[in-house]
């Protein structure tokens, strides 16, 4: 992303010149722009109050060094903050983990297998251990749709491990990209967002409409 203001505004407001500097260095996403814009309409020479933890916050004020993930919303499985270890895909748990993907995704296909097959696991491509900052451990989430995701704070959750695993289902070879969070009191796997398809489907989810299945479906009758 690229700024640019003219010289005579950065020597008329040397704070913000500061602050944008800064901010190159800092975690920003592209809610940010929206509130520098709405910023830019209502500007009058005065830095603008913001809450730390919102969503979105201008560009033209100092982003706080210590912003977060969770303080920005966004998702663990996107949040680039975190530090990931490779894990072995042929280690019990890795495989464990790859086969709740699978189901997770049946789950979601169960109302359409009369046009849609049932996926197995085919193979693990990729594992990743998943270690967050101190803070993001306070993250709290359930799975929701791409559309109008939240991601709400709460109690520590040190009892969790998340594992980012990308796998391939047959029949169809789809390629999928999943963070599950293991929860080691009660034992049970939740899906941190969405599933995401990173490998071209084409016409193989034709015999369906439903938009978020489109990448899930692999329809028993290929064109």
């Amino acid at each position: 992303m690229l700024i640019v203001f003219p010289p005579w505004f950065l020597k008329k407001y040397p704070d913000i010149n500061r602050n944008l500097r800064i901010n190159a260095r800092r975690l920003t996403t592209p809610f940010d722009i929206f509130a520098t814009l709405e910023h830019i309409l209502d500007f009058n020479g005065i830095e603008k109050k913001e809450v730390i933890k919102k969503r979105s916050m201008s560009l033209l004020n100092e982003i706080p060094e210590d912003r977060t993930c969770v303080d920005a919303a966004i998702l663990p499985h996107w949040c680039t903050c975190s530090k990931l270890k490779t894990l072995d895909i042929q280690n019990k748990t890795v495989i464990n983990v790859g086969h709740t993907i699978v189901s997770l995704i049946n789950q979601d296909l169960k109302d359409s297998f009369d046009v849609c097959e049932q996926l197995y696991l085919k193979s693990i491509k990729h594992a990743l251990l998943v270690i967050p900052f101190e803070k993001r451990l306070r993250i709290k989430n359930t799975r929701q749709h791409v559309i109008d995701r939240k991601v709400t704070n709460g109690d520590h959750v040190k009892s969790c491990i998340d594992y980012q695993i990308t796998v391939q289902t047959k029949p169809g070879d789809a390629v999928f990209e999943a963070t599950l969070r293991f929860d080691q009191k009660g034992k049970t796997y939740d899906l941190i967002g969405d599933f995401s398809r990173i490998n071209k489907y084409g016409n193989q989810s034709h015999c369906i409409e439903e938009h978020h299945l489109k990448k899930l479906c692999y329809c028993k009758i290929q064109p």
